[in-house]
């Protein structure tokens, strides 16, 4: 397995759910409310600066989503759906839960992948570029 390096100087330890690796891409600026797309934006600007550990749970992006219930409450079902498209994604990047990684690295390990193709039931895959 690639040896990843850690970030000299963070934040602090960032929690990004799975699937939000392909959502950064294309990320236009629009969301849920205001107050998630603000978010979203500082969110971007601390991401080269922290130790990020991916998880397939509500993460720092989900924090100011109206949906955030402690798991996503936009539909009966979405945060079931949104697990599989987590798992789904840290399956084929071959994303290890335990290990800590730069965003750097995580970019790279999904870099193949296109998030048009891959996220079929995407609310937002309109915005898609790749």
């Amino acid at each position: 397995m690639k040896e990843f390096k850690k970030a000299i100087i963070f934040f602090k330890d960032m929690l990004l759910r799975a699937h939000h690796l392909l959502c950064i891409r294309n990320f236009k600026g629009k969301g849920y409310s205001p107050e998630f797309v603000r978010n979203y934006y500082e969110v971007l600007g601390r991401l080269t600066k922290a130790n990020i550990k991916i998880v397939n749970s509500v993460d720092v992006i989900c924090e100011k989503c109206p949906h955030n219930k402690g798991v996503c409450k936009k539909e009966k079902d979405s945060e079931m759906k949104t697990r599989k498209f987590d798992d789904r994604l840290i399956k084929t990047a071959n994303i290890d839960l335990d290990e800590e990684y730069l965003y750097e690295d995580l970019k790279e390990l999904v870099k193949h992948i296109k998030a048009r193709d891959f996220c079929n039931d995407c609310e937002w895959k309109s915005l898609c570029t790749d």
